[in-house]
C-alpha cells in the first residue's frame, strides 16, 4: 500500500503531466501560427517590393509626361505669339505711275 506522501507525489505528477500536455499543445499551435505568419509576411514583402517598383515606374512615366506637357505648352505659347505677330503684320503697297524706267 502506498503511503500518503507517495499518493500526494503521484497526484502532483499527474497534474504536472496534464498541465505540460496543454502547454505542449499551445506551443505546437503557436509554432503553426508563426509559420503561417512568416508565409504571409513573405508574401506581403514581395507585394510591397512590387508596389515600390510600380511606384518608381509611375514616377518616371509622370516625369516624362510632365516634360511632354511642358514642351506642348511652350509650343502653344510660341504659336500664339506667331499668330499675334501675323495679325499685327501690315504691308504697304505703293504704286507709282509715270514714265517707265529701263536699265541700259
Amino acid at each position: 500500500m502506498l503511503t500518503l506522501d507517495q499518493e500526494l507525489l503521484n497526484g502532483i505528477r499527474q497534474i504536472v503531466r496534464e498541465e505540460i500536455s496543454g502547454v505542449k499543445d499551445d506551443v505546437s499551435s503557436l509554432k503553426s501560427d508563426v509559420a503561417a505568419i512568416e508565409t504571409l509576411l513573405g508574401k506581403n514583402n514581395h507585394l510591397l517590393r512590387l508596389l515600390r517598383i510600380e511606384t518608381d515606374t509611375n514616377k518616371i512615366k509622370m516625369s516624362i509626361i510632365n516634360d511632354k506637357i511642358d514642351h506642348l505648352i511652350d509650343n502653344l505659347e510660341r504659336k500664339n505669339k506667331l499668330e499675334d505677330k501675323l495679325k499685327d503684320h501690315h504691308h504697304q503697297i505703293v504704286i507709282e505711275t509715270g514714265e517707265p524706267v529701263f536699265d541700259e
